[in-house]
C-alpha cells in the first residue's frame, strides 16, 4: 500500500498516491481501536475501596489489640 513504490508517473502523482494509500491505512488502523470506556473509573473506584477497607481493617485490629492488653493487664495485674 503506502510502502509500495510507483514506477512511470509523476512525482506530483506519486505523491498524492501516497497521501492517500497513508490515509486508508490509517483510517483501517481507527476503526480497530477501541476508547478504554469505564475501566479506568473502574480500576479507580476499586483503588479507593481498597484503601478504605484497609484503613478499616487496621483502626479495628488495632483497637482490639489495646482492648486485649488492657484486659490482661487488669486480670493479671
Amino acid at each position: 500500500m503506502a510502502s509500495e513504490d510507483v514506477v512511470g508517473k509523476s512525482t506530483g502523482e506519486s505523491a498524492v498516491n501516497t497521501i492517500v494509500n497513508l490515509a486508508e491505512e490509517a483510517k483501517l488502523a481507527r476503526e480497530g481501536v477501541k476508547a478504554p470506556g469505564h475501566a479506568i473509573l473502574s480500576i479507580c473506584k476499586s483503588l479507593v475501596a481498597g484503601g478504605v477497607a484497609g484503613g478499616v481493617t487496621v483502626s479495628v485490629s488495632d483497637s482490639i489489640g489495646k482492648d486485649q492488653e488492657l484486659l490482661l493487664l487488669h486480670w493479671n495485674g
